[in-house]
């Protein structure tokens, strides 16, 4: 199936929720269901941990390997100030 851009943009505006419908039981006093997921999160179960600090390094690269990492993404190589 092909759509148009308009098509393509007004599908994914439009999501999957049916409005109409959350409309409707709110008026008659319908409570939606609750999702499995949500609900409370007991945060003595969670564990924490304290990121070791990142350490300086200098290395010496050739020029065409530089320009490589370079050229994968924007900060990925950055030179120091």
């Amino acid at each position: 199936m092909k759509l148009s851009a308009e098509e393509t943009t007004r599908l994914m505006n439009e999501g999957k929720t049916d409005w109409d419908r959350l409309r409707r039981e709110k008026a008659s006093g319908i409570e939606p269901d609750r999702d499995i997921d949500e609900g409370e999160f007991d945060w003595s179960l969670t564990q924490t941990e304290v990121p070791r600090p990142k350490r300086a390094i200098s290395v010496c690269l050739e020029a065409d390997v530089l320009e490589f990492f370079r050229s994968q993404r924007r900060g990925a190589v950055t030179r120091p100030a």
